[in-house]
């Protein structure tokens, strides 16, 4: 994500005992990244802001949820595709 023209604004990870397994839950968040040059003109939201959560049992990736949420103001540029994020996310060509 850094790579990809955002900061990350928030990351939290919690850990959880259920059963016999160790449950992990890390979500992150990132904006991203304006200029000064860009508040004279309309802001590049890019993708839009990113919520990324990720929970592993017992150390194994379990689930991931992947969530962008779009600036419709006037102030902004169009987001670019999901689809396109997806695929720069997971780097597919």
């Amino acid at each position: 994500m850094l790579g990809m023209g955002y900061r990350m604004v928030s990351m939290d990870r919690k850990i959880d005992e259920i059963n016999d397994q160790v449950r992990t839950t890390e979500k992150l968040y990132f904006k991203p990244l304006i200029s000064v040059d860009d508040l004279s003109d309309k802001i590049n939201q890019l993708f839009g802001n990113v919520s990324i959560e990720k929970i592993s049992l017992d150390n194994k990736p379990n689930y991931l949820k992947v969530l962008v949420t779009l600036y419709s103001d006037r102030q902004y540029h169009e987001a670019k595709s999901f689809d396109q994020f997806m695929d720069k996310l997971f780097k597919a060509d």
